[in-house]
C-alpha cells in the first residue's frame, strides 16, 4: 500500500500505472496482474474481473444486458452530451449510438477501483457501418450504489467515429 500523500511528494506523475484506491491508500497493480481478483481489497463492491466483463458485455452491443447493471434512475453521460437519466433514456441513447456502428472493442489500458467507483481507461476500436475502423482513447467513470451503476461517464471525443 502507498499513502496518497507520499505519492504526491514524489513530484512526478506515476499514474500511468493502474492502482486500487481505497481507505486513503492506493495499491499499485502490475500490468500482468490486472486480471487478478481484488481479494486484497476489503470493501470491494465490484472486482476488476466484473469491470472487465462489463465492458465485454458492452462490446457485444447488447443493450438489455448493459441496462441490467444500472439502478432505475441511473445517469449516463457520453462525452460532452447532456446526461440521460433513467434506464429507458439510457436504453434509447445506447440503441441510437449502437445503430450507428457495426461493432466495437475495448482494449484495457488501465483500471482503478475505489470503494464505490471504478475508472476504466481503454483504447476503443469502432467498426463503422461501412466496415472501416477507428481506434480512440477513452476513459469511463462508473459510480456504484448497492452494486449497481448509478452514474456512468464516458470521456471521449467520438467525432472521428462519425467522420466521413
Amino acid at each position: 500500500m502507498y499513502n496518497i500523500v507520499a505519492l504526491m511528494k514524489l513530484g512526478k506523475s506515476i499514474f500511468h500505472t493502474p492502482f486500487i484506491v481505497g481507505n486513503g491508500n492506493i495499491t499499485r497493480l502490475e500490468k500482468n496482474s490486472m486480471d487478478d481478483s481484488l481479494a486484497q481489497s476489503k470493501k470491494n463492491f465490484r472486482s476488476q474481473e466484473w469491470v472487465r466483463e462489463y465492458f465485454v458485455t458492452v462490446d457485444k452491443l447488447n443493450v438489455d444486458n448493459i441496462i441490467a447493471n444500472f439502478v432505475e434512475n441511473g445517469q449516463f453521460r457520453f462525452g460532452n452530451a447532456e446526461p440521460v437519466v433513467g434506464k429507458e433514456a439510457i436504453r434509447d441513447a445506447l440503441v441510437k449510438f449502437f445503430s450507428a456502428i457495426k461493432a466495437m472493442h475495448h482494449e484495457n489500458v488501465g483500471l482503478w477501483l475505489g470503494d464505490s467507483s471504478a475508472v476504466f481507461e481503454a483504447e476503443v476500436t469502432y467498426t463503422r457501418q461501412d466496415g472501416t475502423t477507428v481506434t480512440l482513447p477513452c476513459v469511463s467513470i462508473l459510480r456504484f450504489r448497492d452494486n449497481f451503476i448509478y452514474d456512468f461517464r464516458m470521456v471521449m471525443d467520438a467525432a472521428p467515429v462519425f467522420a466521413a
